[in-house]
């Protein structure tokens, strides 16, 4: 399984454990927006997607975030795994990394489970094996 496949996977684990919350409509749209961010990503679609997502994200979601709620920290931390991916852009370098590393204590005390995916998905993109520089076949320079 790609990594890109691995992300997906499980934004959809998160997706249903969403469902099942009070504050699931800013869950099930943080989610969409992040799904969508890869499939940017995976075309080319650098600004649309990856760099779009935290501007969209709506007042719940950002709050939810903020009060570290366990699901918006798991949805932040597959937002650094993404980020992560284009960590040969100057402007990117190691903010993934530093992302996912200040999440994943936090998270991992809250819900392991939880933090278990965002590791997962971490360790797809981190594998040598794995493709994750940004794709520039699309990008214009």
């Amino acid at each position: 399984m790609d990594m890109c496949s691995i992300v997906h996977s499980t934004l959809e684990t998160l997706r249903s454990e969403a469902s099942e919350t009070s504050n699931s409509k800013p869950y099930s749209d943080g989610i969409s927006g992040l799904q969508q961010a890869m499939e940017a990503y995976t075309e080319g679609g650098l600004f649309s997607g990856i760099m779009a997502w935290p501007s969209g994200l709506n007042e719940d979601m950002v709050r939810l975030i903020e009060i570290r709620e366990p699901l918006a920290l798991a949805m932040l931390g597959h937002y650094a795994v993404i980020i992560h991916m284009l960590r040969d852009r100057w402007w990117a370098r190691d903010t993934g990394k530093r992302l996912v590393q200040a999440i994943l204590p936090t998270l991992r005390a809250l819900r392991g489970d939880w933090a278990d995916l965002v590791q997962n998905a971490w360790s797809a993109v981190t594998d040598d094996r794995s493709s994750h520089n940004t794709p520039s076949s699309t990008l214009q320079a």
